[in-house]
C-alpha cells in the first residue's frame, strides 16, 4: 500500500486494516478524507511558518519583485484567482531570471481565505516562496499532499505540479 488516496480507500473497504492487526483494528470510511485535510493543514502550518520566517512574499508587487528577480523558488496561488491575475503572473514566471534551468512549482490548492489565515493578512490571492529550510519544507509537504492525491509523483518529473484539483 502506498500513500495515496486511492490505495488507502481500497484498503478501508476491503478490511485491511483488520486483517493486517488481527482484528484489533478498523479504518473509518473518512479516514481518506481526514489524511487529506490533515495533509492540507501540515502545507498552510508550513506556510505560516515560513511566513514568519520571512521567506514568503505576498501581494502582486511583491510577487513581481520577487518574478523578476529570479528569487522565487515557488508560487503559491489562491483557487479562486482571477483569470487575468493567473495570466499576468503566468507571464511573469515564464520571463524569470532561471525559468528555462529551474522550473517553478506553483500551489493553487487553497482559496484566498485559508492562505489569508495562513499569512495573517487579507486578501491573499497570490504569494511567493523565497529560497530558505521554511520554504522547502512547504513545498515538501505540499508534494506529499498532491502524491496522495493523485497516486504518484508528477508524470513531467516533478517540473512543474500546478495543482487546481476538483472538490467532489
Amino acid at each position: 500500500m502506498t500513500a495515496a488516496r486511492g490505495p488507502l480507500v481500497t484498503a478501508i473497504k476491503q478490511g485491511a486494516f483488520k486483517r493486517a492487526f488481527k482484528g484489533k483494528a478498523t479504518a473509518e470510511a473518512g479516514l481518506a478524507d481526514d489524511t487529506e485535510r490533515l495533509l492540507e493543514r501540515a502545507v498552510l502550518d508550513a506556510l505560516a511558518i515560513a511566513h514568519k520566517a520571512g521567506t514568503v512574499v505576498a501581494g502582486y508587487t511583491k510577487v513581481e519583485t520577487a518574478l523578476t528577480s529570479g528569487a522565487a523558488i515557488g508560487l503559491v496561488r489562491a483557487r479562486d484567482a482571477s483569470p487575468d491575475g493567473v495570466r499576468k503572473v503566468d507571464a511573469l514566471a515564464a520571463r524569470r531570471p532561471a525559468a528555462a534551468d529551474r522550473p517553478l512549482p506553483i500551489i493553487c490548492s487553497f482559496e484566498s481565505v485559508e492562505l489569508d489565515l495562513a499569512l495573517a493578512r487579507t486578501n491573499v490571492i497570490h504569494a511567493a516562496l523565497l529560497p530558505g529550510r521554511a520554504s522547502e519544507a512547504v513545498l515538501g509537504r505540499w508534494r506529499m499532499l498532491e502524491m496522495f492525491r493523485t497516486g504518484g509523483p508528477d508524470p513531467r518529473g516533478d517540473r512543474q505540479m500546478a495543482v487546481n484539483p476538483a472538490r467532489d
